[in-house]
C-alpha cells in the first residue's frame, strides 16, 4: 500500500515537471530599416517599415547610418525595434552606438560610413530561451592577394539588451566561428526541428562545401562542414531557406550582361543540419550586380530575380526546372527624381506573407509580390509598388522565418514544444474560365498536417493544393479546414463565376463586403486593402439568371471603397454582386439579399 502511494505521488510530480510548451510566432522581423541617403538635400536618410500596422506603415527617419548590402535588425517578441547593423556598426532603437569596428579589414575602413557590401552579410538571432541576449552573425571582406576581394571569417558579436537600463551593450565582439574562404554573404538560418535551436548555414566559395552551425542556449554548440552535389562557382547571389525549413536554395550569376544564372535547390534535414539531396539547373538572362530569390510562405514556390525579370518555379513537381514561368518583366519605370531604373535584385519574405524585392540601383522603391502562394500571374507582382522615403542602395533586411516551430513526431522533437493549432488561409486562381476550373493554394501557418476543402457545391478534397471544376456559374463559399496534432482551424472565402453575355470570372483579393445583408432599400459596399494600381472600379449586380440589373462606378480613395447601393427598384430576392477594377481584374464577389 505504501509503495502504491509513493508511485502515485511520483507520477503526479513527473506530470507536473513535464509540461508541453506551445510554440509562438514572435514578431522579431516586424520593423525593417532601408536606406542610405536622403531623397533631397537635408531630408531624412532612412525608411522604416512597420509591419505591426496593416498595411505596413512607412515612416521617414534619420539615423545618419547607411545600409548598402549588409542589413540586419531585430525586434523583441512583440515587434518593438531593438537594434540593427550594417555589418560594421551596431546601433540600438535610440540610434545609440553599441559597437563599431565589426570584422575589421582594410576594406571595412573604406566602407566605414556605408557598411559592408556583402548581401546577407549579417544575421541577428535571439539566444534560444533568452529574452535579452542576441548574437549577430557577421562576415568580413578584404582585398584578396591576387586581385578582387574575399571573405575569410565568420564572427559573432553578442548583445545584451538588459544592460544599460535596457539600452543594450555589446558584451562580446568579433568572436571567430569559422576561418575559411567563404562565399560573399549568404548567412541564413532555419529553426532546428526541436523548435528551440537554430541552424545557420554558410557556403564556402567556389566549391560544394557548406558550414552548418548549431546555435543553442549555450551559444555555438557545433560547427559541421558538409559536402554535397556539384561544385558551384560563386556568383552574384542570394540564398534562402523555405519557411518550412525543408529546402535551401541559392542563385549564382557569373557576370554582368548576358550571363548564366544557376539555381540550386537542396533538401535540408532540420534534425541533423545536413543537406540530403539537391537539384541544379541554369538559364541565360541579362544580369547586373547579381540576382535574388525568396520562397513563398507555403514553401511551394521559389521566386528568382534577374536584372529585368522575375521568375517562378513550382517545387511541388519533380522537374522544377520545367515549371519556370516569367511572372514580371521590368516595365521601364524610373525614379522621377534621379531617373534611376527600378529593376530587380534582392528579395525578402515579409511577415505579412508578401515578398518584397529591392531594385538593382539606388532607387527609392520596392516591388511587391502580393500573393506569392499562388501559381503563375496569380502571384500578383506589383512593380515599384512601395515608395520609400529615402534612397536605397540595393539593400533589404536579412531575416530568418520566425513562424516555424518543431517538426512534430521527428526523432529530435524532444523538448516538449508543440506547434499551436494551424492558422488556416488560402488563395485561389481561375485556371480555365470556360471549364469553371479553379486552383486552390493552401497558405496555412504553423505546420498543418491535413486539409479538408469544401468547395461550396457538395464536393470536397483532402489534397493540399486541389484543382476543382465547378458545374455551373454562380457564387460559392469555399472553406478550408486545416489540422495538426494540436488542433484545427477553418477559413472561408467566396469564389464567383458570373455570366453576362460572355463568361466573366471574378475572384476575391481585398477585404470586400456588402452590408447590411439582407438589405431593404439601401446597402453599402466596403472594400479595403485594394492593390495600389487600382484607381477606378465598377460595381455590377446580377439577378439569379445572370442578367445585369445594376451598374455603377465605385470611386477608389486611399486604397479603399465605401459605396452605397440603391436596391429600391429591385424585386425581393437574392442577387450576385461583382466588384471589378478598371483593368477588368476581379476584386470581389458575393451575394446580397433584397427584402
Amino acid at each position: 500500500m505504501k509503495a502504491s502511494i509513493i508511485l502515485a505521488v511520483f507520477c503526479f510530480i513527473s506530470n507536473l515537471l513535464y509540461t508541453q510548451d506551445i510554440f509562438e510566432r514572435q514578431k522579431r522581423d516586424y520593423i525593417w530599416l532601408i536606406g542610405n541617403s536622403p531623397l533631397i538635400s537635408g531630408g531624412n536618410d532612412m525608411t522604416l517599415l512597420n509591419f505591426n500596422s496593416i498595411p505596413p506603415e512607412i515612416i521617414s527617419t534619420d539615423i545618419n547610418m547607411d545600409f548598402w548590402h549588409t542589413n540586419a535588425s531585430v525586434c523583441d517578441a512583440s515587434g518593438n525595434l531593438l537594434f540593427y547593423t550594417n555589418g560594421i556598426e551596431v546601433r540600438n532603437f535610440n540610434n545609440d552606438t553599441l559597437a563599431t569596428g565589426l570584422a575589421p579589414t582594410q576594406m571595412s575602413e573604406q566602407w566605414d560610413n556605408n557598411g559592408y557590401i556583402n548581401p546577407q552579410g549579417a544575421l541577428i538571432l535571439p539566444v534560444p530561451g533568452s529574452d535579452f541576449l542576441y548574437y549577430i552573425f557577421h562576415e568580413d571582406r578584404d582585398w584578396a592577394p591576387h586581385g578582387g576581394s574575399w571573405v575569410q571569417n565568420l564572427f559573432y558579436t553578442k548583445v545584451d539588451m538588459s544592460a544599460n537600463n535596457g539600452l543594450g551593450a555589446a558584451i562580446e565582439k568579433n568572436i571567430p566561428i569559422i576561418n575559411d574562404t567563404l562565399a560573399y554573404g549568404r548567412i541564413v538560418a532555419t529553426p532546428h526541428a526541436n523548435g528551440r535551436d537554430w541552424w545557420i548555414v554558410i557556403p564556402e566559395r567556389d566549391n560544394n562545401r557548406y558550414y552548418s552551425v548549431l546555435f543553442t542556449p549555450d551559444g555555438i554548440e557545433k560547427v559541421k562542414n558538409v559536402q554535397i552535389g556539384d561544385s558551384i562557382v560563386t556568383g552574384g547571389h542570394q540564398s534562402s531557406f523555405s519557411p518550412d525549413g525543408a529546402k535551401y536554395a541559392r542563385i549564382d550569376i557569373k557576370y554582368t550582361g548576358e550571363s548564366e544564372h544557376r539555381v540550386t535547390i537542396y533538401d535540408f534535414d532540420r534534425c541533423t543540419g545536413e543537406f540530403t539531396s539537391f537539384t541544379s539547373f541554369t538559364f541565360i538572362d541579362l544580369a547586373f550586380g547579381g540576382g535574388g530569390l525568396a520562397f513563398s510562405e507555403n514553401s511551394r514556390f521559389l521566386y528568382v530575380t534577374s536584372w529585368f525579370n522575375v521568375y517562378q518555379f513550382d517545387l511541388n513537381v519533380p522537374n522544377v526546372e520545367a515549371t519556370m514561368i516569367k511572372v514580371a518583366e521590368y516595365d521601364g519605370f524610373e525614379d522621377p527624381i534621379y531617373d534611376l531604373n527600378t529593376d530587380f535584385k534582392l528579395a525578402q519574405l515579409g511577415p505579412n506573407g508578401k515578398i518584397y524585392i529591392a531594385c538593382a540601383t539606388n532607387a527609392n522603391y520596392l516591388h511587391i509580390i502580393h500573393t506569392p502562394n499562388s501559381r503563375d500571374l496569380a502571384c500578383n507582382v506589383e512593380q515599384h509598388g512601395l515608395e520609400l522615403v529615402a534612397l536605397n542602395n540595393r539593400s533589404i533586411p536579412n531575416f530568418p522565418y520566425y513562424g516555424l516551430g518543431p517538426l512534430d513526431g521527428s526523432p529530435c522533437d524532444t523538448l516538449g514544444i508543440d506547434n499551436p493549432p494551424p492558422q488556416a488561409a488560402f488563395s485561389y486562381a481561375v485556371e480555365d474560365s470556360a471549364a469553371l476550373q479553379v486552383a486552390f493554394y493552401d497558405g496555412t501557418r504553423f505546420s498543418p498536417e491535413s486539409w479538408l476543402w469544401d468547395f461550396g457545391e457538395g464536393q470536397s478534397s483532402t489534397e493540399r493544393f486541389p484543382v476543382h471544376a465547378y458545374t455551373e456559374a454562380g457564387v460559392y463559399e469555399v472553406c478550408l479546414t486545416a489540422s495538426n496534432q494540436t488542433g484545427s482551424d477553418t477559413v472561408c472565402d467566396t469564389v464567383g463565376f458570373v455570366v453576362s453575355g460572355s463568361l466573366s470570372v471574378v475572384r476575391s483579393g481585398a477585404a470586400v463586403g456588402v452590408f447590411p445583408n439582407p438589405a431593404s432599400d439601401m446597402a453599402t459596399l466596403s472594400a479595403q486593402g485594394l492593390p495600389a494600381a487600382v484607381r477606378e472600379a465598377e460595381l455590377v449586380v446580377y439577378d439569379a439568371l445572370g442578367r445585369e440589373v445594376l451598374w455603377q462606378e465605385a470611386p477608389v480613395l486611399n486604397g479603399g471603397i465605401l459605396q452605397q447601393l440603391d436596391l429600391t427598384y429591385l424585386p425581393a430576392g437574392v442577387y450576385f454582386w461583382a466588384l471589378r477594377a478598371d483593368s477588368g481584374e476581379g476584386l470581389g464577389v458575393g451575394r446580397v439579399a433584397r427584402r
